[in-house]
């Protein structure tokens, strides 16, 4: 009967520090938290990023050029970070510090199905809220309904928020690299 229970804490033991193996890796590598929570992201340059903005481009009507573009990848390294549905981090003034912070992503989903159903909160000055800007390219609500192909239905969808990420680029802009080069200057593009 002893023997059994030394079989039993031994393997409680193992499997004790296996999860909290597992814990520190998935907390201290974006990709894994990214699989972990459900919520994707795409290393701003990185293969995966360039073969979503690739899509994107052809989908948007621009260069594919602008997939390869380091501008591009800055740009988003800058807004997003490369996660998809990432809140600005004005949204930390409704939600609590640091809601916006990678490490807290899993959260975001739930935001989601009310802004796809336009129910965005109202922009409140005074309390800190400044911006409603989300996504992969951090755009505004009025930017989401106009470029991505279906509109608020297009939150936190990888594709939709690359695609309208483009367009806004193309319009407001004209290339990833005066979009860059107005936020290096404006901390905005």
């Amino acid at each position: 009967m002893l023997r059994d229970w030394r079989v039993w804490g031994l393997l409680t033991a193992v499997l004790l520090v296996l999860c909290v193996l597992i814990a520190w890796a998935v907390a201290n590598d974006r990709k894994l938290w990214a699989m972990f929570v459900g919520v994707p992201y795409f290393k701003p340059g990185s293969a995966l990023f360039r073969e979503l903005f690739t899509r994107a481009a052809a989908a948007a009507e621009v260069p594919s050029e602008w997939a390869e573009s380091e501008a591009l990848a800055q740009l988003v390294a800058a807004e997003s970070g490369g996660w998809v549905g990432i809140p600005n981090f004005t949204w930390n003034n409704l939600f609590g510090s640091k809601y916006s912070s990678a490490k807290n992503a899993a959260a975001w989903p739930a935001l989601w199905p009310g802004l796809r159903k336009g129910n965005w909160p109202a922009v409140d000055k005074s309390a800190g809220f400044t911006s409603r800007a989300i996504g992969i390219g951090q755009l505004q609500p009025a930017n989401i309904a106009k470029y991505y192909p279906s509109g608020y239905r297009g939150v936190g969808v990888p594709l939709e928020e690359a695609v309208g990420t483009l367009r806004y680029i193309a319009d407001r802009h004209g290339d990833p690299e005066a979009a860059w080069t107005h936020h290096k200057l404006h901390g905005s593009y």
